[in-house]
């Protein structure tokens, strides 16, 4: 291979890694579909669920569960039992707000993980119904297609307006209400009051099968 050459392909590897990690900083849940789940049982064998609480903690571990190096399995075993079983698991927090924490070496969000252990099920795409991405109690997910997330996705923090979908226009100085139906944008009209913008806006999140959450206060 020449060195243009692999000049070249080196530098479409900088981009492909650049962009995944934009990906896993904007949209963490699309990221982490990428990566595997441990097994129900697997989780079982690991972590303990309190439901109530909606948070893990790491069981204790039996030497069968570790590989044999420099040291041994029961060496191994009991050092990582000292250290972390009944100890908190999953608490880190990262982009988005979401908890996530290590497994097998592969890092993955609290809530896909939580999902997997009670259910036995990979998650598509997991929705916090109340909003609040640390609240992990299973009443508070829904299983959701991507789709089906945009339609519930909270207001964004550099909205201007105060409401999705609601536009301050210069030109005719009116507010501009709108709404995006992949692959379409319409425009909902051109609007005097702030309040009609917002209501038009409202009506065409109903007309369109929005989630009643959608546009909530992040």
């Amino acid at each position: 291979m020449s060195a243009t050459l692999a000049g070249f392909y080196g530098e479409r590897m900088k981009l492909r890694e650049k962009g995944a990690e934009f990906i896993a900083r904007k949209d963490p849940e699309r990221a982490a579909e990428r990566k595997p789940l441990p097994s129900q049982s697997e989780l079982k064998r690991l972590s303990d669920y309190d439901s109530a609480a909606g948070s893990l903690c790491w069981r204790a571990c039996m030497p069968d569960m570790f590989r044999k190096g420099r040291h041994s399995a029961e060496s191994v075993c009991q050092r990582w039992n000292k250290a972390a079983s009944g100890k908190a698991a999953f608490r880190r927090q990262g982009a988005q707000s979401y908890l996530r924490g290590t497994i097998f070496n592969t890092t993955s969000l609290t809530h896909r993980i939580i999902w997997r252990l009670v259910t036995g099920k990979i998650p598509d795409r997991i929705d916090h119904e109340n909003g609040v991405k640390t609240h992990n109690r299973t009443e508070n997910f829904q299983d959701v297609s991507a789709s089906e997330n945009k339609r519930i996705s909270p207001r964004p923090k550099n909205n201007r307006s105060g409401a999705v979908g609601v536009c301050w226009c210069r030109r005719p100085r009116r507010w501009t209400p709108h709404i995006t139906v992949r692959p379409k944008h319409i425009n909902l009209g051109t609007i005097t009051r702030k309040p009609d913008a917002i209501a038009a806006r409202k009506a065409g999140d109903r007309q369109h099968n929005f989630h009643a959450n959608y546009g909530r206060q992040q």
